[in-house]
């Protein structure tokens, strides 16, 4: 039975903004469809301000209303959970879509024996990449895509049998948040000792060997990619997450010591990298989606932040480095990822901010740069120095396998104790000399 608990009064407080309901907008008319989008909408307004506490609530119900709404209109006989072009309108969503669909391989997700995505369940979804898709396709079933609008009654019914990206059901009472649901599906995963759940095909490793030889990329047999994520990427708005192209110097020629290629990734609109020895992918005039799966699954290492393209080499195992990582509460995944935060200063002194200071503020999982300015907080990237001193320490512990020392072990342990008094989930093997202040 599912079962729903009251709204907190915060949370109710939420309801009473005017916003506009995605039924509304995506045409559907229905009053129910309405009032739980509402809810959706609200939560996604609560974690804006700080409270991400109160939008996994307004979610978590939604999802519950959506599920028993399912089970009023006899859809649960389906056995089928569909899934809106939300979990691949952006390359960083195939996580989910990955975690998904582990478990519900592995038999975890309850009254399930397929996934549906509809891929314009909504008007104006797009598919990130194409060829990712592609991919998950023996695992998945796609709908719509290359096709014109569903019928408002087709989107209706898809939409009462959706998991939504925001919270998913995985059984009547065990309703699980994005982040608990990669981490839910690689720990198990990983205990079984299961491999990737997607690999690449033939073809597309032919094309990237192909190229990369053409281009001279894969010096000695391999290479790595660094991939920055410029300001800019949200059509001009600051983002916490944004990355500048500096610092990277002494990496790279770390990189080109021990005999590797570099490639840096990235889009269109971001500045180019100058440097003679390193193949800036990002200005490349004939990019391929293809040739973007296969240098970012394929390399030896990835150097990257805190961006969508950083779940592809983790959906294939590739070893992972976030450079000044942020929001500081929103953790990778999996302690195959390691990662350095960006640091934070309060604007008037100018002393760093501790992790209790940007809880406090409610700046945890704050995404705009503005809101940080708004509270009196300023955002600086990690020195040369420090980004080197990142990757000595990824090179050694996650590429060369070598053991985490015991000071390490106590400074990567007591940031995780600090996160977890604070109520911040942290999963991801935290730099040492990136943390050390804030514990």
């Amino acid at each position: 039975m599912i079962t729903i608990s009251p709204l907190s009064n915060d949370a109710t407080a939420y309801l009473k903004a005017p916003f506009v309901p995605l039924a509304d907008y995506y045409g559907i008319n229905d009053s129910a469809l309405r009032a739980i989008e509402n809810q959706v909408w609200a939560g996604h307004t609560a974690l804006h301000n700080g409270r991400d506490d109160l939008a996994i609530e307004l979610w978590k119900a939604a999802s519950i209303q959506r599920k028993r709404r399912a089970r009023e209109l006899g859809l649960a006989e389906f056995k089928t959970v569909t899934l809106s072009g939300r979990w691949v309108q952006n390359i960083g969503h195939f996580v989910y879509v990955d975690a998904l669909l582990k478990l519900a391989s592995l038999g975890c997700v309850e009254d399930v024996d397929k996934v549906v995505l509809y891929v314009n369940m909504y008007r104006g979804n797009r598919i990130s990449n194409r060829v990712l898709l592609d991919l998950y396709r023996p695992h998945l079933g796609v709908v719509g895509d290359g096709v014109g609008d569903l019928s408002d009654d087709v989107r209706q019914v898809a939409h009462w049998m959706r998991s939504d990206l925001d919270y998913v059901s995985l059984a009547d009472n065990d309703f699980v948040d994005p982040w608990e649901l990669v981490v839910r599906a690689n720990d198990i995963w990983k205990g079984l000792r299961r491999k990737p759940l997607v690999s690449l095909s033939q073809e597309i490793a032919d094309r990237g060997r192909a190229f990369c030889e053409r281009m001279n990329i894969a010096k000695n047999g391999w290479f790595a990619v660094i991939h920055a994520r410029a300001p800019g990427y949200n059509g001009g708005s600051q983002c916490v997450r944004d990355v500048e192209l500096t610092g990277y110097e002494p990496i790279i020629e770390k990189i080109l010591a021990l005999g590797g290629g570099v490639v840096r990734l990235g889009g269109a609109h971001m500045p180019t990298m100058s440097h003679p020895h390193v193949f800036d992918y990002a200005g490349f005039a004939q990019k391929d989606p293809a040739l973007d799966i296969y240098l970012a699954s394929q390399c030896r290492f990835f150097i990257g932040c805190s961006s969508g393209l950083e779940v592809v080499p983790f959906l294939f195992g590739v070893p992972s480095l976030w450079l000044n990582s942020a929001p500081i509460g929103d953790s990778p995944w999996s302690e195959d990822i390691f990662y350095a935060p960006k640091k934070f200063h309060h604007s008037g002194s100018g002393a760093i901010a501790s992790l209790d200071d940007i809880v406090n503020a409610s700046l945890a999982h704050s995404q705009f740069a503005s809101t940080y300015t708004d509270k009196g907080f300023g955002i600086h990237q990690l020195s040369d120095r420090e980004m080197e001193s990142a990757f000595d320490f990824f090179f050694r512990h996650a590429v060369m396998k070598e053991a985490l020392g015991e000071d390490s072990r106590r400074i990567t342990g007591a940031f995780r104790a600090k996160c977890e008094a604070l109520g911040l989930r942290q999963r991801g093997t935290a730099i040492p000399s990136a943390v050390k202040h804030l514990i």
